[in-house]
């Protein structure tokens, strides 16, 4: 999407998430306010990064175009519900950037907004895992973001905990740490469940009561799903029939709602903004 983007004319800004890249600890994978910030921050840095520099030649507009893919896709919502609110770099702590800003549009694409794949109903049944890495991976990120509600001692098993955490951080991707998994389980990696890499105690905690289930919460509240957008930000949501991983309905939702997605606006949906 950048590499068609740029040579339109379009600077593009592409996010580095905590966790990622250099970045010491793992990703808060899927946690709408620290990809967000991350954004955000980050695309501030690079603007007052090129007001430093002899950057002739180089105009903006201030037209600034959200779109995102997958975890992206949960971020570009996450980034609007940042604007709405006026999270800002300032408020970080940072100096910004004297230009202003107009959102345009956006399009969050294979969006997981729900986080289906966190779901308790998904966790505590006998039914192989679809990503056991992405779980794991899930679980991790938001523990780094809400320790006091997500304690990894009390969810993943022990052998689990010690062995394949620590890869989740490195360069093997899903597959390469699925297969590690399915090792250190001692069974077929397309046969994972949820049960054989969380422990008993938290499967039976679902089980019982999962509404009041702690980590359940901190999910929920991280769902992007049922926000909606104020009105009149163009708005376009996509979501492929193919995809195992991230569904459709995660986008439906979304677009069964009153306020999203929002027909185009011929007036810009923000005057302008700091960032």
């Amino acid at each position: 999407m950048a590499q068609g983007s740029a040579p339109l004319g379009y600077a593009v800004w592409m996010p580095d998430y905590p966790g990622m890249g250099d970045a010491p600890g793992i990703q808060p994978c899927c946690d709408p306010g620290s990809l967000a910030r991350s954004t955000l921050d980050g695309l501030a840095a690079a603007r007052s990064y090129l007001d430093s520099q002899d950057s002739s030649g180089y105009t903006e507009s201030g037209r600034l175009y959200v779109i995102g893919y997958s975890e992206g896709g949960l971020a570009a919502m996450a980034i609007i519900r940042a604007i709405e609110r006026r999270t800002s770099w300032t408020e970080a702590g940072g100096s910004a950037p004297p230009r202003r800003l107009t959102l345009m549009a956006e399009y969050p694409m294979g969006a997981p907004l729900n986080l289906s794949l966190g779901f308790a109903e998904n966790l505590a049944n006998d039914k192989p895992v679809e990503n056991p890495a992405y779980v794991l991976l899930l679980f991790s990120g938001f523990a780094r973001i809400h320790p006091q509600s997500v304690i990894l001692e009390d969810i993943i098993r022990d052998d689990v905990r010690s062995s394949i955490l620590p890869l989740l951080g490195e360069t093997k991707n899903a597959n390469e740490i699925n297969r590690d998994l399915a090792a250190v389980l001692k069974i077929p990696q397309w046969g994972i469940r949820a049960a054989d890499m969380l422990k008993p105690g938290f499967i039976a905690d679902l089980k019982s009561d999962a509404r009041n289930n702690r980590v359940m919460r901190v999910i929920e509240s991280a769902r992007m799903d049922r926000w909606e957008p104020e009105p009149g930000i163009p708005m376009t949501l996509a979501a492929s029939r193919r995809d195992k991983l991230v569904l459709p309905e995660n986008s439906e939702a979304d677009a069964r709602s009153p306020g999203a997605p929002v027909p185009p606006s011929k007036k810009p949906w923000n005057a302008g903004f700091q960032l």
